[in-house]
C-alpha cells in the first residue's frame, strides 16, 4: 500500500509539472492587446474569500493556447486570457496554487473534452482496470478532482479542475501540503474541511448568478 500511494504520489508530482510546462507553450505570437478583464470579477471575488491572495500574475496576451497531455496525445486549450495566482492560509505558507482560463466560447465544448482527457490520463494511473473519471456538478459548475488519500505523499495534495460552461472559464486548483510546525492542517480530515471550504468559495465565484461586469484597463 505504501509502495502503491508512493507511485501515485511521483504521478501526481509528474502531473503538475508536466501542466506547468505546458502553460508555457506557445504557438500565436499575435501579440492582442486586451481592452477588457472579464476574470477581474472573479479575482476580486476570490480575494475576497477565506485564503489570503498572496500573488497574481496575468498571463501575457500573445499566449492564445496551451498544450494538454492525454493517452490520445497533446491537445490545445484556448486561453484568450488568464491568472496565475498564490492563496495562502498565512503569510508565506502557500495552500493553493490556482490557474484561471478564459477559452473562446467557440472552442469552449473541445476545451472541456481535452481537459477531462488530460485529468482522466492522471486518474487511470491509479485505477485497476481503469474507470472513467467522476465528474459532479454543483451549481452550474462541473467539478474533477483528483485527491490523495494521505498527507506522507509528494506533490500536491488534490487537483481539482472547476468548468464553467456559461462563462467559457476553466479554473484548476493544485492543494499543497504546508510544513507540519507551519500549516493550518494537521491531520487527512483537517485538510479536506480546509479543501472543501476553498472549492465552495471558488464556485461561488464562478457560478453563473454572480454579477460580472467586464472591466476596461487603464
Amino acid at each position: 500500500m505504501n509502495k502503491q500511494r508512493s507511485t501515485y504520489g511521483v504521478l501526481f508530482g509528474l502531473s503538475l509539472l508536466l501542466v506547468t510546462l505546458s502553460n508555457s507553450a506557445k504557438a500565436e505570437q499575435t501579440h492582442l492587446n486586451r481592452s477588457t478583464d472579464t476574470l477581474a470579477p472573479i479575482l476580486t471575488c476570490i480575494a475576497q474569500g477565506n485564503l489570503q491572495l498572496a500573488k497574481t500574475n496575468r498571463l501575457p496576451a500573445h499566449i492564445q493556447f496551451r498544450q494538454v497531455m492525454t493517452t490520445e496525445g497533446n491537445r490545445k486549450v484556448s486561453t484568450l486570457d488568464g491568472y496565475k495566482l498564490i492563496l495562502e492560509t498565512a503569510p508565506n505558507v502557500m495552500f493553493v496554487d490556482l490557474k484561471l482560463e478564459q477559452s473562446d466560447a467557440k472552442l469552449f465544448s473541445e476545451d472541456r473534452v481535452a481537459i477531462i482527457a488530460q485529468m482522466q490520463k492522471v486518474y487511470q494511473s491509479k485505477m485497476t482496470p481503469a474507470k472513467p473519471i467522476p465528474i459532479r456538478k454543483h451549481h452550474d459548475i462541473e467539478i474533477i478532482a483528483l485527491d490523495q488519500s494521505s498527507l506522507e505523499v509528494n506533490g500536491p495534495l488534490s487537483i481539482y479542475t472547476l468548468l464553467s460552461e456559461s462563462r467559457a472559464v476553466i479554473a484548476t486548483a493544485y492543494m499543497m501540503n504546508q510544513p507540519a510546525e507551519l500549516g493550518a492542517f494537521k491531520t487527512m480530515r483537517e485538510y479536506e474541511v480546509l479543501r472543501d471550504q476553498f472549492i465552495d468559495d471558488l464556485v461561488g465565484c464562478l457560478k453563473a448568478d454572480q454579477t460580472v461586469t467586464a472591466t476596461t484597463q487603464e
